[in-house]
């Protein structure tokens, strides 16, 4: 009997049944695990391949990284001055994609800063992508209008800028940074890896609202702050060179003009400056001139300043003694070949001393003519010519010395009155410095030392003797020739009253298109003072003066100047009256932060009428301001005051008797510094407002918010 179901398939010969059928059951499992497999394949290819690449991804929209800017570091004179600084600003830029209401942040702009609204909005409109700056680098207190605005695509980005407390005072030496405080000039370029320091960061959660929240769980890396940098400058010193330098160039109508001052014991660079110059604050086409330190990047023919040198190996040589006569030829004498030195004074048998007090170029050439070519060339280059100095500042020339191979018949005639070789005046000044201490060539250098935003001291400059020039017993007898060159010779205009200046003045002509010129003259005065206790060796040099071309007329009075006020602010008492001009007027002194004892002794030199300073205050205020041109009768205000030391380290704002309001930055740097403050700095101009508080260390410090 057959079954039901086999009779079923014999009737139904066409019914496949779920054998024809599976073919989709197969295929559909098939498309799920390769589907299956692809996701294995994805998410191995992103949890391991790819891993990196995708959590950066999604760090970005659930993280945000804020940078944490790192400060540059500070600059201060040898006496710790603050000369250069970092304070914050705020700049403005917007999303011009993003930004709505135009109208009302070019008004406020406008508000705060004086410009026109017209020309914020046409930045805007002229901006070809999502980000244009509108302002950079603002002290905050200047944006009362715009800060408080929270438009959406309004970015305040706050930004690091310089401020130099002393304003144009040392700018050659400094030098300046750009809007993105990277130095470009001066020692803020040759040192801006040591200055800028290394930004951090901190990583913060950011919601589905994009709001920041902070983490212990995220990390921070602190920002490493720049080094600090302590210069061998002495500011005030510097502040009198400049001012000096500049009336004298305006008084000769002089082109240009350098003096150096350095001391003679180590070789610190006390100030260099050079004519023109510039201010940081206001870079303009003309600036480039002005930063141009011409101590040290160009050479001239040193001309009679070089004969200091020509004395010092004639006598180390034992050639030529102070009392022997020689031949001046009457002011005229013809050599071989027809070459021709003549003397502005004509002189006929006069001794060696004589001849150095008045100049001769025909006895000095005829000194430096008695030495070997190779023995003259050897102390040339011993007191550092035509050799670099190695001093830390940039730009530095070499300068030229013929060798001895090219001298010709009356190479050596010239070479002793300073022609046929050129040298930079750092070279010169360091010349006589290594006379004024004793013979001994110094290296000279201005950066004393770096040291980190912690104060560890990383790098100290120390003094660095080159080479012993000539003896002790030479310089001393040397130096006893320059005295009495301003004694009693050419350089007469630099004498300053009961006190020994050791000088010599130069005047060389300029070489103009292959000649030298009847008409273009380079006047100089190099010397030291005092000259029983040399402080400090100085040269001056006025380029193509319109008034006089000599040296004793152009270069020795500024000279005189310089060291009369330097050294009446450093509290010598034998200098009296040296402040006088042609108008029998004075410049008023810097008293500012002086002590009492001090400033009471500087303004009895002047004669000034006031009231002696009671004991124990301090000056932080006077009338007439310093630098000012006054007669020594002039009325004088003081305000004084006991300095912050004295005061409660707990004590409140309004406890501050003497606060420094109205003061320009400058001059409230200076009291509070001299009292032992610490000084933090926002803005620049006058104070308008005093933030007083603790440093770290506990000391009192003021923040001085400036306008």
């Amino acid at each position: 009997m057959k079954s039901k179901i086999n009779t079923y398939w014999e009737e139904n010969e066409d019914y496949k049944g779920p054998k024809g059928k599976f073919w989709k059951f197969w295929s559909l499992m098939g498309f799920i695990l390769f589907g299956f497999v692809l996701v294995v394949v994805r998410l191995f290819s992103v949890q391991i391949l790819d891993n990196e690449k995708y959590t950066a991804i999604a760090k970005r929209q659930h993280e945000s990284k804020i940078d944490l800017r790192a400060d540059r570091g500070n600059i201060y004179d040898r006496n710790g001055n603050l000369v250069a600084t970092t304070f914050k600003t705020i700049s403005i830029a917007v999303d011009p994609t993003l930004l709505v209401n135009v109208n009302k942040l070019c008004d406020a702009l406008s508000r705060d800063l004086g410009k026109p609204a017209s020309k914020y909005k046409s930045k805007i409109n002229r901006a070809k992508g999502s980000f244009v700056w509108l302002e950079r680098g603002v002290s905050p207190d200047l944006l009362t209008n715009t800060l408080p605005l929270s438009e959406k695509g309004l970015l305040k980005i706050e930004e690091p800028k310089r401020n130099f407390p002393y304003r144009a005072t040392g700018s050659q030496i400094i030098g300046f940074t750009n809007i993105d405080n990277k130095g470009i000039s001066g020692l803020e370029m040759q040192y801006d890896s040591v200055l800028h320091g290394r930004s951090g960061f901190m990583q913060m959660y950011r919601d589905g609202l994009r709001r920041l929240r902070p983490s212990p769980d995220l990390p921070v890396v602190e920002p490493v702050h720049g080094n600090s940098i302590q210069l061998t400058i002495d500011i005030e010193l510097q502040r009198i060179v400049e001012y000096e330098l500049r009336t004298g160039m305006e008084r000769l109508l002089a082109e240009a003009g350098t003096v150096i001052a350095i001391s003679p014991q180590t070789g610190e660079i006390l100030a260099i400056a050079s004519y023109p110059m510039f201010d940081p604050y206001h870079i303009d086409e003309h600036s480039n001139e002005g930063m141009r330190l011409r101590g040290i990047t160009d050479v001239l023919e040193p001309g009679s300043t070089f004969k200091m040198v020509t004395a010092a190996m004639g006598i180390e040589e034992g050639i030529v003694s102070e009392d022997e006569v020689l031949n001046g030829h009457n002011g005229v004498a013809v050599y071989q070949g027809g070459a021709r030195i003549a003397d502005v004074h004509g002189m006929g048998k006069v001794t060696f001393r004589e001849a150095m007090h008045n100049s001769s170029n025909i006895i000095m050439g005829e000194v430096a003519n008695r030495l070997s070519n190779e023995v003259l060339y050897k102390y040339i280059r011993d007191f550092g010519f035509g050799l670099p100095t190695d001093v830390d500042l940039p730009g530095e020339v070499s300068g030229y010395v013929p060798k001895p191979k090219q001298f010709h018949a009356n190479t050596k005639r010239y070479l002793g009155h300073g022609y046929g070789l050129n040298s930079t005046p750092l070279q010169v000044v360091n010349a006589y410095a290594a006379l004024a201490n004793g013979g001994n060539l110094m290296r000279p250098y201005i950066i004393k030392e770096i040291s980190t935003a912690a104060g560890e001291i990383i790098k100290q400059n120390k003094p660095e003797k080159v080479r012993q020039v000539i003896s002790k017993e030479t310089a001393f007898r040397v130096t006893d020739l320059l005295v009495g060159v301003v004694d009693s010779g050419s350089g007469k205009r630099a004498q300053i009253e009961r006190m020994k200046i050791a000088g010599k003045t130069g005047t060389s002509q300029k070489i103009t298109n292959g000649r030298y010129s009847k008409s273009d003259y380079n006047a100089s005065f190099a010397g030291f003072f005092p000259a029983d206790n040399p402080q400090i060796a100085m040269i001056v040099i006025v380029e193509n003066p319109r008034r006089s071309i000599y040296g004793g007329f152009n270069s020795a009075p500024i000279f005189k100047n310089i060291a009369s006020r330097w050294m009446l602010s450093k509290g010598y008492d034998d200098i009296k009256n040296t402040l006088k001009t042609e108008n029998d007027s004075i410049m008023m002194p810097n008293i500012v932060g002086m002590k009492a004892t001090e400033a009471n002794r500087v303004l009895l030199k002047y004669n000034f009428d006031h009231e002696e300073i009671e004991e124990g205050k301090f000056v932080y205020n006077q009338y007439p301001q310093p630098g000012q041109l006054v007669k020594g009768n002039e009325e004088l205000v003081l305000t004084t005051g006991f300095p912050l030391a004295k005061i409660d380290t707990n004590t409140l704002d309004t406890d501050i008797k003497h606060d420094v309001l109205g003061f320009s930055m400058r001059r409230a740097i200076s009291v509070l510094q001299s009292n032992g403050i610490a000084v933090q700095i926002e803005g620049h101009g006058f104070v308008k407002k005093q933030i007083w508080g603790k440093s770290k260390s506990g000391k009192i410090k003021c923040t001085l918010v400036c306008n």
